[in-house]
């Protein structure tokens, strides 16, 4: 029997007040020091997949309503304590992103074959309340970006070059400086042009403009579903604010081989 619209939306209402109304749990206690080691969650492991969505309802300032296309999951713990300090998650692109793809320098036609197998997109970093480490954030991504490489190749055969993320500082205002210390790139606009910040060097340019996106998260990720739709995941969140343009490249020649056909993967 097929479930008519009305009782299909009224159902995943119903669950969405579920979830809201969940409480996090009293933090009790504080981590100071930490050795952060970051773990994979397989597709089947049903505990960690709940536990990581779960964290990420209670102290991610945008929640979480589920994912569209590649998504893989992590979970980072503390090799000294045991406990788990923060989860991350690399997923789908952003199909088309004007001030990233002006960056790379790719045609349309080159975006549409490469974007969705060797990019990929840092959609939620989450460092837990109670642990308060000095530069935790930034070890975490040097790590991420390593460990996110293998299962990325793993998973789905594809070598992973680059790795976008967009930051809301009105949510973090320190988020920005986590990234440019774990040695992503912050796109900048210069007379026009997409550049890095590490390109701007002179005094005089010290203050240009960020390179911004809009504020959706899977407006434009294609392959979702109605039933996606019903649930929100197709839909412009409520913290709808510009938000800043974050890259990281993982290979030597990562815009060699977006921008070309045929260029060997195995060049370091």
């Amino acid at each position: 029997m097929v479930e008519d619209l009305k009782s299909c939306t009224s159902r995943y209402k119903r669950k969405a007040r579920r979830l809201k109304n969940r409480d996090p749990p009293p933090i009790t206690f504080t981590i100071a020091e930490a050795e952060p080691e970051v773990v994979p969650i397989e597709k089947g492991d049903a505990r960690n997949n709940k536990l990581w969505a779960q964290y990420m309802r209670w102290w991610h300032p945008r929640g979480f309503n589920g994912s569209v296309g590649r998504s893989i999951r992590f979970l980072v713990v503390d090799k000294l304590s045991g406990k788990n300090i923060a989860a991350l998650s690399l997923g789908t692109p952003v199909y088309a992103l004007k001030p990233r793809d002006d960056f790379i320098g790719w045609t349309g036609e080159q975006r549409e074959k490469k974007v969705n197998r060797y990019v990929a997109n840092n959609w939620r970093f989450l460092i837990f309340p109670y642990a308060d480490v000095k530069n935790l954030g930034s070890r975490i991504l040097s790590r991420f970006c390593k460990v996110a490489s293998k299962e990325w190749m793993r998973r789905y055969g594809d070598r992973l070059l680059l790795i976008e993320t967009f930051v809301d500082e009105s949510e973090c205002k320190n988020a920005g400086v986590t990234y440019k210390a774990a040695g992503w790139l912050e796109l900048l606009v210069y007379n026009g042009k997409i550049v890095s910040h590490l390109e701007m060097n002179g005094p005089a340019l010290s203050n240009l403009p960020p390179a911004r996106t809009k504020g959706h998260s899977f407006v434009l990720r294609r392959g979702a579903k109605f039933r996606d739709f019903l649930r929100g995941i197709y839909r412009t969140p409520l913290i709808n604010t510009p938000k800043k343009i974050y890259l990281k490249p993982l290979h030597r020649y990562w815009r060699k081989f977006l921008c070309q056909d045929n260029l060997r993967q195995s060049r370091r």
